[in-house]
């Protein structure tokens, strides 16, 4: 990624997870963020192996997420009954407790209605999201050393 954007000249850095108290690595994907880093995460997928997880901006575009244009994603169609024999049975929604996307509920009902899954909810948090924030802006407003 640095690499990739160097003509930015501007620092990139992926969110960390810092949950472990020791050293830090890249979050897995935007569930991790939203469940509180790796270890929860793979906690909470070992306990729910049955459910898909959506957070409010994947709930609000799943449709537009599994489909590119007209073209399948990677050539999987994702069909009630595709998603049943990958072992899925239920959606769980992920409360941020962010407000912007006020569809949240009724997308996820939508998306359980599509497949027939069951509906649980899990409580997040942008707790990561706003701490690797801070250490951004930290670091960006830092005065130049000379």
């Amino acid at each position: 990624m640095q690499k990739d954007f160097a003509y930015i000249r501007c620092p990139l850095k992926l969110l960390q997870d810092r949950s472990t108290g020791g050293s830090t690595e890249p979050l897995e994907d935007c569930i991790a963020a939203a469940l509180g880093g790796n270890s929860s995460y793979r906690e909470i997928l070992r306990s729910h192996s049955d459910t898909f997880f959506l957070t409010p901006m994947w709930a609000v575009n799943w449709k537009e997420a599994f489909r590119v244009g007209d073209q399948l994603l990677m050539g999987f169609e994702f069909t009630p009954e595709h998603l049943r024999e990958l072992g899925y049975r239920k959606v769980a929604g992920i409360n941020t407790k962010l407000s912007y996307e006020p569809d949240f509920e009724k997308k996820i009902e939508e998306f359980a209605c599509n497949f027939g899954f069951e509906i649980i909810e899990l409580e997040g948090s942008t707790e990561i999201v706003q701490k690797s924030y801070n250490q951004m802006r930290n670091m960006l407003f830092r005065p130049l050393k000379a």
